[in-house]
């Protein structure tokens, strides 16, 4: 299943929140793109195994299920670029044509980073 928009901006809702609160984290204005990154790909993680745990199962399309945690180990292998697109693509559900323009990217670098992560998580969740 995929995640409906409401869902979409209360996991923005919720990531922007913590990150306000925690400002104080952020070292370098440089780093903010990655850190808000980094906290949108844990706000995503949590609500989907919160959203499993009701339930609901969800795995990557075109992929035999399989446990969240081997799912989980292999996006923490991505770039944190690759991870994000392949989270909005196959969690939720967005086509890349949203996630270019939600990104500020081209089509085919979305379409790349999603052809390439999921052929990593296809290569670690074999060799479990």
């Amino acid at each position: 299943m995929g995640l409906e928009e409401k869902e979409i901006n209360d996991i923005l809702q919720a990531t922007y929140t913590y990150a306000f609160m925690h400002m104080d984290k952020l070292s370098e204005d440089k780093n903010f793109l990655k850190w808000i990154t980094v906290l949108l790909n844990k706000q995503l993680r949590e609500y989907m195994q919160a959203k499993e745990n009701t339930g609901v199962t969800t795995a990557l399309r075109e992929l035999p299920r399989y446990r969240q945690s081997d799912v989980d180990d292999c996006l923490n292998e991505m770039p944190e670029n690759q991870k994000t697109v392949t989270i909005m693509h196959c969690l939720g559900k967005l086509k890349q044509k949203d996630i270019a323009s939600r990104l500020k990217m081209s089509e085919e670098g979305v379409a790349r980073l999603l052809k390439s992560g999921k052929q990593k998580v296809r290569d670690v969740l074999e060799k479990k």
